[in-house]
């Protein structure tokens, strides 16, 4: 099956009508998904993943909000220039991006690699967005990332077949397996056997991941969400406390029974957590955690 075929079958899965769209965001081909109406909402993805990563909580999303999610540059079937990717170069063709469609203050929604690009984002251009909301985000620490899964990344980067995912599911998902065993496994190889699919990761060496200053994250003023699967095993649940003991307007939700893709262990208590956000009324949310799953909302203060 070929690339456009995968793809055609994983937008017919989210079950509602989704706009497939391609732009140049600052001469950079970048392809996006669209669906629903409501306050715009901004998704990025993780480093190896596309914009189908959102599929399993798309239709939840856009029932409430207008869904946008690019194949960042790079990844997907968006461009992937000969350049450095760093954070900065992340945060200006993000920046093209929203200029491209004509978004002024988006809620920014990034995980894993794409929270460090929103991160990135949020600190240059504040005035760009409305809130920010961040799924076990990467840019916040290096320790902790078993050895393991370090190999399950230059394994499927560079030799990008079904025993190098199932490699690096044990690291990424709670149960060391889901529908990432399936047909979105298969589009992402397809995707990494793309020409030119290895430049980011060359290119970038690690340099949208390395930690952000304590200085810098607290001055981001957004109200801000952080998400985190309480079994994540790639970037540590600890990492989020100090996101969230640093960031001012910050609240922290756990999600038991979730690793690195919340979205796609625990969709549900995912869509509650996010849409609860979106929809709450403006308010400092200073320094408070939480743990959300199914109806349960357990909450308290986070003390450092």
């Amino acid at each position: 099956m070929d690339l456009a075929a995968r793809r055609h079958r994983l937008i017919e899965r989210i079950g509602i009508p989704v706009e497939q769209g391609r732009l140049a965001a600052g001469g950079i081909g970048t392809h996006y998904l669209k669906a629903g109406r409501g306050p715009c909402l901004v998704l990025l993805h993780g480093a190896g993943g596309s914009s189908l990563n959102w599929s399993p909580v798309m239709a939840a999303l856009a029932a409430k909000c207008c869904v946008i999610a690019p194949d960042m540059v790079g990844y997907g079937e968006s461009d992937k220039p000969a350049v450095v990717y760093d954070r900065p170069f992340f945060a200006a063709w993000l920046r093209h991006f929203l200029d491209a469609l004509g978004l002024e203050k988006p809620i920014l929604l990034g995980h894993s690699q794409g929270g460090a690009v929103a991160l990135q984002f949020a600190i240059e251009h504040s005035e760009r967005l409305q809130r920010l909301i961040l799924v076990c985000p990467a840019g916040l620490s290096v320790d902790g990332i078993p050895f393991g899964a370090k190999l399950g990344i230059l394994w499927v980067n560079f030799l990008p077949s079904r025993l190098a995912a199932w490699w690096m599911s044990r690291y990424i998902c709670a149960n060391g397996r889901s529908e990432w065993d399936g047909e979105i496994t298969g589009y992402l190889l397809e995707v990494k056997r793309l020409p030119r699919s290895k430049r980011v990761f060359l290119a970038g060496l690690g340099k949208s991941i390395a930690p952000f200053s304590t200085e810098a994250l607290q001055g981001i003023a957004h109200p801000t969400l952080i998400v985190w699967g309480r079994q994540d095993r790639l970037l540590l649940p600890a990492h989020g406390a100090r996101a969230c003991r640093e960031i001012p307007a910050s609240r922290l939700c756990l999600i038991p029974g979730a690793g690195h893709l919340p979205f796609v262990d625990q969709p549900q208590p995912f869509c509650d957590a996010v849409l609860g956000f979106v929809n709450d009324q403006p308010r400092r949310h200073t320094h408070e955690a939480f743990e959300l799953s199914g109806a349960e909302d357990r909450t308290s203060r986070w003390h450092a």
